[in-house]
């Protein structure tokens, strides 16, 4: 958080969201809400349970980000002046194809319809600029990079050390500021990144 506003983001907030997988874990979706401060961040971090479970059906449910993103946030920048967040998705798997509406109802106690990745990558970057960043620590996570790096292009991030991803999500949401690609330095601050 430090090195965001040192960056030039004045009033940044962020969102973690936990994901696992939405076919075989007991928790594939824990949500907590947008902080600025570190004590806050760390308290939501340190209440995510770390399952640890996995599958075998080679993806995770990184659709479920994209559904909360799309269906269930709320910022003043989009509200207000129609500008774009920043979500990232952190992994080493490839993203599951499909959200059954059974899954959904299941997790977010409402919902009638079955969405693909594609259909719900489309909904998601209707708010946010959606990043995918690909932890290459297997030949799994490098086949899986492919996967992304065809779904979302230059906005798929590939790095061989987990300890880089703070320097690359603080860099992406410096210049996004910077560049006035995405929020603003107004009154309303800069609360619309997620990191999942």
């Amino acid at each position: 958080m430090g090195g965001i506003i040192q960056g030039g983001v004045p009033d940044p907030a962020l969102l973690f969201l936990g994901i696992g997988d939405h076919e075989c874990d007991s928790y594939p979706l824990q949500v907590g809400q947008f902080e600025s401060g570190d004590e806050e961040l760390d308290m939501w971090l340190t209440r995510t349970y770390i399952e640890s479970g996995g599958g075998g059906n080679a993806g995770e449910s990184y659709l479920l980000a994209w559904y909360f993103a799309a269906f269930h946030t709320r910022t003043d920048a989009f509200e207000k002046r129609k500008q774009k967040g920043i979500l990232f998705t952190v992994g080493d798997e490839p993203c599951l194809k499909t959200l059954p509406a059974s899954a959904i109802r299941e997790i977010m106690g409402a919902g009638q319809h079955t969405y693909t990745h594609h259909e719900l990558l489309e909904e998601v970057r209707k708010r946010y600029e959606v990043y995918h960043i690909s932890v290459l620590h297997s030949e799994q996570a490098m086949r899986a990079d492919r996967v992304w790096k065809e779904l979302l292009g230059q906005n798929c991030l590939s790095i061989a050390d987990h300890r880089e991803i703070p320097d690359v999500i603080k860099g992406i949401i410096c210049d996004t500021f910077k560049n006035g690609t995405s929020g603003t330095a107004d009154n309303t601050g800069f609360d619309h990144i997620q990191m999942f």
